[in-house]
């Protein structure tokens, strides 16, 4: 811990992650504000830490939807100076704990999963959901097994005022862990390590992702290793969703019927959510994506016509095809691949990618744009897939000059390029923030798969 809290560590932390950003926490200081006294705050964070004093400000709440008839998730935004906090114990923990936990993006898990379907040894597929996961994780577990793994006592405290801190003035958490929090992924992974290291020895497939579990066995063993993994998540003080004909959550079933995971479907049996148009066996798929996915992209695409529509004389077909290529291919941003097909990069259903195609193509021609600058959906699959790092199909912001940044400044203000007068400082400010908007709307399009 002394030596990720140090004055001159949690400074980096700040300009490396936090100092463009415009989120705020409940006091609704920006970083153009902390910058100010940078100095002074962090020289307390490292002073608080070091003597087991640190106190978390209350965490500003945002509600994402889950969709219909489904609560909210709740969502912690910490000030930035807690960010800062977290951010360094979050870099403690992953350092701390490399050689215990694997934590998976959805992209590899999601490849894991169609290998293991390749292999063609299992019979059965079960899938279990955690009810309320976050919400309902036990301090006090949380607290010994952070013990047992050699975390250090100043962490512990840390974590603990962390977790303990929650929405409302003079009122504690006792039990759960905030979402939001950059330690709240890893302390998941740390409060069900055991579990995966007990139900791992058996001869199956497992793969768990936060709180979406799936398992693949001989058909014989499926009951067994069910009510095991039942068994455990009971004495950790957690529920699962229990099998039921009515919800998917949870589910035992032969593995070659459809199954979803991840946001994904997996032997799919009827084409683009329509339920009365079965797949024809010459053109099976294997991995598709799941109708309600597909549908909130199909939204957010069509939300941006109807912008452009409702625009006026303040239209601008140059902002419309940046935005829209843009949502269509994704794009590379801090050295991250950030977007719908870059999340759903493993599927295999290219007539569901036609369509959305011609869905926009549509979408132009009623809105009386040319079609020929959009890019195709087709073909940034086959991009992502075969040619990632090395193509000009979609944007690398890391790599722009000052020249495409102010290109992008212009489409974004409608001001043509030339009449920009910003300073070079202006104008990475300026394009930061308009890609740190656009890549936070296009996180939306995937924010919700469970």
């Amino acid at each position: 811990m002394n030596s990720i809290f140090t004055s001159d560590n949690l400074r980096k932390i700040y300009i490396s992650n936090f100092a463009l950003s415009k989120v705020t926490g409940i006091d609704s200081i920006q970083p153009k504000h902390f910058a100010k006294n940078q100095s002074k705050d962090i020289n307390t964070i490292v002073t608080k830490v070091f003597f087991k004093e640190y106190e978390f400000t209350r965490y500003k709440e945002k509600l994402i939807s889950k969709g219909a008839n489904k609560y909210p998730r709740q969502i912690a935004i910490p000030t930035l100076r807690d960010r800062i906090a977290l951010k360094a114990l979050n870099n403690y923990l992953q350092k701390k704990l490399s050689d215990h936990l694997n934590i998976q993006v959805p992209q590899q898990a999601t490849r894991d999963v169609k290998s293991a379907l390749k292999i063609g040894q299992y019979e059965t597929v079960i899938k279990i959901d955690i009810k309320d996961f976050y919400p309902t994780i036990s301090h006090h577990i949380l607290e010994e097994k952070l013990k047992t793994l050699g975390i250090e006592d100043t962490a512990i405290t840390l974590i603990k005022n962390a977790i303990s801190t929650g929405f409302e003035k003079n009122k504690k958490n006792i039990i759960g862990i905030p979402q939001g929090l950059s330690i709240s992924n890893v302390l998941a992974e740390i409060y069900m390590h055991e579990i995966d290291e007990k139900i791992s020895k058996y001869n199956i497939f497992y793969k768990r992702y936060v709180d979406d579990v799936l398992i693949f066995c001989k058909n014989n063993e499926a009951e067994n290793i069910y009510n095991h993994f039942i068994t455990e998540v009971n004495a950790l003080i957690l529920k699962a969703h229990e099998v039921s004909e009515t919800s998917d959550k949870t589910i035992i079933q032969p593995i070659n019927d459809e199954f979803s995971y991840l946001g994904y479907i997996y032997n799919p049996k009827m084409d683009n959510g329509n339920k009365n148009i079965p797949l024809k066996p010459s053109r099976k798929i294997t991995t598709s994506i799941r109708y309600s996915s597909r549908k909130k992209f199909q939204d957010a695409i069509a939300a941006l016509f109807t912008s452009y529509s409702n625009a006026g004389k303040q239209r601008s077909k140059a902002l419309l095809f940046w935005k829209l290529n843009l949502r269509i291919t994704g794009c590379i941003s801090n050295k991250k691949c950030k977007g719908w097909l870059f999340f759903f990069s493993e599927i295999d259903d290219m007539l569901m990618l036609f369509n959305l195609d011609n869905m926009i193509k549509k979408l132009c021609i009623r809105h009386h744009v040319e079609y020929n600058g959009v890019k195709k959906s087709t073909r940034a699959i086959h991009e992502i897939k075969h040619n990632k790092w090395n193509n000009n199909y979609f944007p690398n912001f890391d790599t722009y000059n000052y020249k495409n940044m102010k290109e992008v400044i212009s489409y974004d203000k409608g001001i043509p390029v030339h009449k920009l007068k910003l300073s070079e400082q202006d104008i990475e400010n300026n394009f930061w923030n308009i890609i740190n908007r656009e890549v936070k709307s296009m996180e939306t399009d995937i924010s919700s798969f469970s």
